[in-house]
């Protein structure tokens, strides 16, 4: 359906923050009649469809967020923005008479491409509608990446992170339908886009603890363990937050193709868990063939491969797996791919990890998951690692920052433009490739140091470590206080050198101490993501013999990090983590 033209009008410069637009609100070009009254401004518009009532000009640029405030006297009155071309509009939203007064929002992710606010009839126009408008402003909005929104299951743009921005607790209350599962997520996403640091929500993913793994990734240490398979009653100790998951994350700290328990622990999740519930499946490829029935009538709907390079000899490499290993994987994502071939609704993708030994294989990696039919390929820049981690881990880790590669600029040059020309959705950052990965002041110690045989580093004690057993005497988060007994000294994770190779700075919108509960199967740890083992300055959590999981949920130290991330100062792992949002 086409707009109307809306009148001309000449729109004077705004600068600054909110933006009222009040003074601005004229007649619409079609039978509208703007009326200032107590409280407000009336609009009357007219019996037929689409006719403009009332048009407020923006003249605004970046990211913004337009919220209509009116009460609706007669019909229905619609709110949406109109675009530059005058052509077409952004989500119409309505309000009806006998709903009392109402805020409607409407998030742009450029202003500059819009011309104004329409307030209009609405499809049916057999009663013509009017409201008092109490107001109309535009304000900036932080950034948010649009791949946030699939974190969870409201797609309509009312329910939109930018919409949600400016909403209140009333209106998210009023918002609630009752439906847990539902509510849940609304207000899980209402208070990650608020920045609250306690929350009353809980998490809507959760990574399944996995511990073993067949393989030897020189950019992990889960082989170094000394670890037994998950127990599955672990799973027990979180089932207060299960029924509200919306996306259940098959990935832990190993290979979940190999737990000898894997048809158990499916079976308790959908047990516990609402039917609504994703699963996804993060895996190393082996034995994904063998698995491919079953995972599909268990009801997984991802499936990403982590496969880290497009030759099997840099895949034997940094993986660590034995000869034949690259043709299985590419068999396991091909069996995938026939099932979706048959209908099967499921989404594949490939995750790589760009280091020096795989960075000049990316155009072809990409030629690669264009050929098997994937719908997206992750380019991932490895994590930072303090002297301390280097010395802990056991890894070469040494070996592998991209920028070693002896043509770096050259790879990434080459990478840059297979990226820009691919086919498949490609989800990279090669701007972040060149961020150091070791303090500046150690990194010639420690790229100087002799590389270690996987053999020799598998049996050598000293680097490999055990679980710690469950007590009630584990912390859940506490902060640090110096010199008391009763608290032991958190395990080493330094605040770290001061660096922020990002820029980044609060607010910080990272999602992950909103959204996911990550649990460790080794250890019993809850960490605050995947990346950070505890918050500095804070003990470590454990889902210890008597906790509640809220006690873990909003712990000291979770609070404190989402206190951070909204207010500051950073912490160090978020300045320095690969991740962007």
């Amino acid at each position: 359906m086409e707009a109307q033209a809306a009148p001309e009008v000449a729109i004077a410069a705004v600068e600054g923050g909110p933006v009222d637009l009040m003074g601005d609100l004229i007649k619409g070009s079609h039978l509208g009649v703007v009326t200032p009254v107590e409280g407000g401004v009336r609009v009357d518009g007219g019996a037929a469809s689409w006719a403009y009532a009332g048009f407020a000009p923006i003249d605004y640029a970046g990211r913004a967020l337009v919220q209509v405030e009116l009460t609706v006297l007669a019909g229905t009155m619609g709110v949406s923005v109109l675009k530059i071309e005058r052509d077409d509009v952004l989500h119409e939203r309505e309000a009806a008479a006998g709903e009392g007064r109402r805020t409607l929002r409407i998030a742009m992710e450029d202003a500059s491409q819009f011309a104004g606010v329409i307030l209009r009839t609405t499809a049916d126009g057999s009663i013509a509608p009017s409201a008092v408008v109490h107001r109309i402003t535009v304000e900036p909005m932080p950034f948010l990446d649009p791949f946030l929104e699939s974190l969870w299951p409201m797609k309509e743009p009312e329910f939109s992170l930018g919409a949600m921005y400016g909403w209140t607790r009333e209106e998210l209350t009023a918002s609630l339908t009752g439906d847990r599962w539902l509510d849940n997520a609304l207000t899980n996403k209402w208070e990650f886009v608020k920045g609250a640091s306690r929350l009353t929500s809980f998490p809507t993913r959760f990574s399944v603890p996995f511990v073993l793994c067949n393989a030897r990734c020189e950019f992990c240490s889960a082989w170094l363990a000394n670890a037994e398979p998950m127990p599955v009653d672990l799973i027990d100790g979180v089932a207060d937050a299960l029924p509200y998951l919306s996306e259940i994350d098959l990935v832990g700290w190993g290979e979940p193709l190999i737990h000898p328990q894997l048809d158990g622990i499916l079976a308790k999740l959908r047990d516990y868990c609402d039917p609504r519930a994703r699963i996804s499946l993060t895996t190393n490829g082996v034995h994904l063939k063998k698995w491919a029935p079953k995972l599909l009538e268990a009801g997984v709907s991802d499936v990403s491969i982590s496969i880290h390079a497009a030759h099997p000899h840099t895949h034997e490499d940094l993986m660590g797996l034995a000869p034949g290993s690259f043709a299985k994987v590419i068999e396991g994502i091909e069996a995938i791919a026939a099932y979706r071939a048959e209908g099967k609704a499921i989404r594949l993708s490939m995750t790589f990890i760009v280091t020096k030994q795989n960075i000049g294989e990316i155009p072809e990696f990409i030629a690669l998951g264009e050929r098997l039919g994937v719908d997206q390929l992750f380019f991932r820049t490895l994590k930072p690692q303090t002297m301390k981690e280097e010395d802990m881990q056991g890894l070469d880790y040494h070996r592998l920052p991209p920028y070693l590669h002896e043509d770096f600029e050259g790879a990434r040059t080459r990478a840059s433009a297979a990226l820009a020309a691919a086919k498949v959705h490609c989800d990279a950052d090669p701007s972040t490739w060149s961020a150091p990965i070791f303090p500046r002041e150690t990194e010639a110690d420690i790229l100087a140091r002799p590389l270690t045989p996987r053999a020799v580093r598998r049996v050598d004690k000293a680097l490999r470590f055990d679980p710690t057993p469950d007590s009630p005497d584990l912390p859940r988060g506490e902060i640090v206080v110096a010199d008391d007994p009763l608290q032991p000294a958190p395990e080493a994770e330094a605040e770290g050198d001061g660096s922020n190779p990002y820029n980044r700075a609060a607010p910080y919108r990272c999602p992950s101490p909103y959204t996911a509960l990550y649990l460790s199967g080794f250890n019993r740890k809850v960490t605050p993501c995947c990346y950070m083992t505890h918050v500095p300055g804070y003990q470590p959590a454990y889902l210890r013999t008597g906790a509640a999981f809220g006690d873990l949920w909003n712990s000291p130290a979770m609070t404190e990090l989402r206190r951070s991330l909204d207010e500051g100062d950073l912490k160090s792992p978020c300045k320095k983590c690969p991740f962007y949002w």
